[in-house]
């Protein structure tokens, strides 16, 4: 119990000064009153309050446990210029900017379960990277539309019986054939066949497995049966689907968690749609690169993504997944993507070329993915309980029984014209030490434009000249030094 020292002091003085007489009871106003009033209910207050540490609410103790997206929250909740575009705490979902534009934020995990010191762990990790952008661009697709089905059911069934069972003389005789077709019986038949259905479905799997026991008699296997006194059936299935195309969302964060010696590593991705964004997405789709020009220049793309080159520089480029948006040093919007790689066998050159072109060639899907992605997601959650309730014992058990289906898949296709690698370095993985290839591929509204041009260039026909051909005979062999670089070459 805790103790209000301010309080107790300002009884003591109280007291000291009725004593000396400087406060007359009969002097005392309304004022004076109502403040001693407040007073001594505080006292009270302070003297039945209870320890905050003592009290646990509901009777419950409970501790937050670490998700594998708390790196990503821990992100979008503590992003200055996020906050600072809302006027308030970023969230998952919509959020409405200062001037009433709005943007959509989705967060994403997903766990790689192969063993980090197996040399296949770092294409797994990339693959991570790629279905958690799928599950978050999965999410605005839900946000804009999704279907769903719910199915619950309930029954209770009983079964009691008392006194002695006697023949039934109405039954059929041995030789009559017992089978009928549903259409030929009768009303009693109908209504047996119908309590042993539910009968049938009542039965708890513990008990048919009781009850398909090889070793236990039949009389064994009916004493199971009729034990059972009363059944609570309860059924919840749930379905949910949603499809659509997304185009303009981008990365703004991945972050990846892995512990030492932890056979689970767990990667989160943070992404972005914005009308901006997507108008930058149609502008790469359709080619109008005007849309994509004369906007605030930043630094040049190589001095935006870490040093390849140098230790931290690499650390840090094996925790970026994905396509960000950015603009380059002539202003224009432009895209990078990382590609990760690891090279097989001991890597020789044919290992290391071969990890360097899968990791080129997932950098440039990257960068197709986000000009347009079709998403298609189906989940599923079907649930079974059985509560019986036993008649010799009153004993309750319980059996349950649940299935969660998930299903994700996209699709994509489309050019690509001017990407370009911006950089990209062989290191081993800081997880495994296996060796990996990184590669950021760049697409510029510039670089799409001279793509453009090189190939018109190459689609006209060589001009014929009209001068004879002379033939030149040379018997001079250069061993090396430079060749020469004229500025009409560039």
């Amino acid at each position: 119990m805790g103790i209000n020292y301010f309080y107790l002091l300002f009884y003591l003085l109280v007291c000291y000064y009725i004593k000396r007489g400087f406060i007359v009871l009969k002097k005392l106003n309304s004022v004076h009153i109502v403040f001693i009033i407040i007073f001594i209910v505080n006292l009270n207050a302070q003297e039945v309050s209870e320890d905050p540490s003592d009290v646990t609410e509901g009777g419950v103790s409970f501790e937050r446990i670490q998700t594998a997206d708390e790196s990503c929250k821990k992100f979008i909740r503590t992003h200055k210029g996020l906050a600072k575009s809302i006027g308030g705490r970023p969230q998952e979902g919509l959020n409405t900017k200062r001037n009433g534009d709005k943007f959509f934020i989705s967060i994403a995990t997903d766990t790689v379960e192969a063993d980090p010191s197996s040399s296949s762990f770092p294409d797994a990790l990339f693959d991570a990277s790629v279905v958690a952008n799928m599950k978050a661009k999965g999410e605005l697709v839900a946000y804009l539309n999704q279907e769903m089905v719910s199915e619950v059911s309930r029954s209770i069934i009983q079964k009691s019986s008392s006194g002695e069972k006697q023949p039934d003389i109405s039954s059929m005789s041995e030789n009559e054939d017992k089978t009928k077709d549903y259409a030929d019986m009768n009303m009693y038949d109908k209504a047996k066949l119908f309590i042993n259905q539910q009968l049938d479905k009542a039965i708890d799997p513990e008990t048919r497995e009781k009850l398909n026991d090889k070793n236990k008699s039949e009389e064994e296997k009916q004493e199971l049966i009729d034990d059972i006194l009363n059944q609570k059936n309860f059924k919840d299935k749930i379905t949910a689907s949603s499809q659509g195309t997304v185009r303009g969302m981008k990365t703004i964060a991945t972050y990846v968690n892995a512990k030492p010696n932890d056979k689970r590593v767990n990667m989160c991705m943070v992404n972005l749609w914005s009308e901006k964004v997507q108008e930058t997405a149609d502008a790469i789709a359709t080619g109008n690169m005007k849309i994509l020009k004369d906007k605030k220049p930043k630094k040049s793309l190589f001095e935006q993504i870490p040093d390849l080159y140098d230790e931290e520089g690499a650390r840090k480029a094996f925790s970026q997944f994905g396509t960000y948006s950015t603009k380059n040093a002539r202003g224009e919007v432009s895209l990078i993507s990382w590609g990760v790689a690891g090279c097989q066998g001991n890597c020789s050159g044919m290992s290391e070329e071969a990890a360097l072109t899968e990791a080129t060639i997932k950098a440039d899907r990257g960068i197709l993915l986000f000009q347009k992605e079709s998403i298609e997601q189906t989940q599923a959650y079907d649930k079974l309980s059985q509560t019986s309730e036993s008649a010799s014992t009153n004993e309750i058990n319980y059996y349950s029984e649940k299935n969660i289906e998930s299903r994700l898949s996209s699709s994509a296709s489309g050019d690509l014209r001017g990407v370009t690698t911006l950089d990209s370095a062989l290191w081993r993985h800081p997880i495994n030490k296996q060796p990996t290839y990184i590669v950021v591929r760049a697409w510029t509204p510039s670089g799409q434009e001279f793509a453009g041009e090189i190939q018109d260039s190459l689609d006209k026909a060589p001009e014929k000249s009209s001068q004879e051909d002379n033939p030149y005979e040379s018997n001079e062999y250069d061993d090396g030094g430079s060749m020469g670089l004229d500025d009409d070459d560039f």
